[in-house]
């Protein structure tokens, strides 16, 4: 999973993958304007990668969250 922080200060978010049976959180940090890659082991295909659960404030959209379908790479870009 690729993640961006366009904002101006550093964060601590949840990044959260779902499978058809399991679900995986790992808490991520993501530098002040810059981007970083996270690998998630999780059991069978993910479907959907979560970032920011709404527990960490945000001036924009405060949960973001990319559909992974079978067409879709398993990687997800969501900015902050």
């Amino acid at each position: 999973v690729t993640v961006a922080n366009n904002g101006y200060a550093a964060a601590e978010v949840p990044l959260i993958v779902h499978s058809a049976t399991h679900t995986t959180t790992q808490r991520v940090l993501v530098p002040a304007r810059s981007k970083i890659a996270q690998r998630i082991l999780i059991q069978g295909k993910p479907i959907s990668v979560q970032l920011n659960d709404g527990t960490v404030p945000e001036i924009q959209a405060s949960i973001h969250r990319t559909e992974l379908n079978q067409s879709t790479d398993p990687t997800s870009s969501s900015s902050h």
